[in-house]
């Protein structure tokens, strides 16, 4: 799926500094009844229970303590590995092993931390939370998500010797306890550690896509032919590139909206429209291909539908193009209906048509958007077991909005490892 930029504006910062106690377990939770900057409530693992003695907590809390809600220094000490903010020397020191290590609050706003795992070689310094000359063994952070308010991207990589280590936890723990919105991550199968991590902490599953890469063949080209040659009314398949940048910039952020406010909300429509404005700016390098991309227009010269295509087409075989497909954003207006999910097949038909033989492409697709998953489904050619399932899944924080989970029951057998996430069912 193609996603926005995951920039947006500074939240306040904390207005307090303190220390925070380690929580009696890796699932966590505050009370949601008692107020921030107060002793709060910590919930028992997933599975326990037990009887909370302070006044108005829920049943199932129990009576372990934290004091305050958001720390903004927060720093742990293990008996071989600190974990502490980052420090522009830790940024300058780790390039080869982490090159998305930045410094802490590398931005304004409280949300804006950035911490390390370290192997101490001074543990004064790494409590007081300042360069100590040591190794970075890993890291994290959050990126606020303009286009998706609701949820941060979490960035998260350790060396393989602290996967399944108290520290691969403390490390996690620390950045949920600064943040104030879910951590996003996307996961595959091959992802073992980290979605050990983050099912231990209760992470949901929000959204699975299927690995439909297709390999334009004579059969998927005569399957577009058959399409085009197709009558629907007087609409005709045209290139994308003959219509006026402003009206596919609209009709794909109408899209987006429409497309994930069952799941993953997006952002207003002023703000998408800025956010997505040079993908639809011809003379800028992240708009989308111009030869290939095609659009479905009424007699009337409305456009009722279009794909785009994301990536470079080349020649199969191109080492130019290197190993990523390119990918296909379908869009129409309305999103959904008879006609709708027709003319969205006709300018993917469009597509197929116009790439050379052999060309890979992805189609997006989405598992609980069922009319579009049946759409896409039905185009031939594609191998559906081929390839690996992408999970999204959201790590809860406290105070933080619930993230909304994918139903279990429709999860295939072909992404039966994705349901060791929380679900609807969990």
């Amino acid at each position: 799926m193609r996603a926005p930029p995951t920039t947006g504006p500074a939240p306040p910062p904390p207005s307090t500094t303190t220390s925070i106690a380690r929580p009696p377990s890796p699932t966590a939770r505050p009370c949601p009844r008692c107020p921030s900057g107060t002793a709060i409530a910590i919930a028992s693992p997933r599975g326990t229970s037990s009887n909370s003695t302070v006044p108005g907590c829920p049943p199932g809390f129990s009576q372990k303590m934290v004091h305050q809600l958001r720390p903004t220094n927060i720093v742990r000490t293990m008996p071989s590995i600190a974990i502490r903010p980052a420090t522009e020397s830790d940024t300058a020191g780790s390039r080869g092993a982490f090159p998305d290590l930045l410094p802490d609050r590398w931005r304004e706003g409280g949300n804006r931390r950035s911490f390390v795992a370290v192997r101490q070689a001074n543990s004064s310094a790494a409590a007081g939370g300042v360069d100590d000359g040591t190794e970075v063994l890993g890291h994290c952070r959050g990126i606020d998500n303009a286009s998706h308010p609701d949820s941060r991207t979490l960035v998260f990589e350790v060396a393989p010797e602290l996967h399944g280590t108290e520290a691969e936890r403390e490390l996690l723990r620390v950045q949920i306890a600064s943040s104030t919105l879910p951590l996003r991550s996307k996961l595959e199968p091959k992802n073992l550690a980290l979605r050990a991590l983050l099912a231990r902490f209760d992470s949901v599953l929000v959204q699975l896509m299927p690995p439909w890469r297709y390999s334009v063949d004579a059969e998927l080209r005569t399957w577009a032919e058959s399409v085009l040659a197709s009558t629907v009314g007087d609409a005709q398949v045209v290139p994308a590139s003959q219509l006026p940048p402003a009206t596919l910039h609209t009709l794909e952020v109408d899209h987006y909206i429409t497309q994930h406010e069952s799941w993953s909300p997006a952002a207003s429509r002023p703000v998408l429209l800025d956010q997505l404005a040079d993908d639809h700016d011809p003379s800028s390098a992240s708009t989308w291909d111009h030869t290939h991309s095609r659009a479905v227009i009424s007699h009337d010269g409305d456009v009722l539908a279009a794909a785009l295509v994301w990536g470079a087409i080349g020649a199969p075989g191109d080492p130019a193009t290197g190993d990523e497909a390119p990918e296909i954003s379908h869009l129409s207006q309305p999103y959904a209906s008879p006609e709708a999910w027709t003319n969205k097949l006709r300018a993917i038909a469009g597509v197929v048509a116009s790439v050379p033989l052999g060309t890979e492409l992805c189609i997006d697709s989405h598992l609980s958007m069922r009319d579009e998953f049946a759409c896409i489904g039905s185009i031939p050619g594609v191998d559906r077991e081929a390839g690996e399932w992408t999970a999204i899944v959201a790590t809860p924080v406290p105070g933080g909005p619930p993230p909304i989970p994918l139903d279990l029951t429709i999860i295939p057998d072909a992404a039966v490892w994705a349901r060791e996430f929380s679900t609807s069912e969990s």
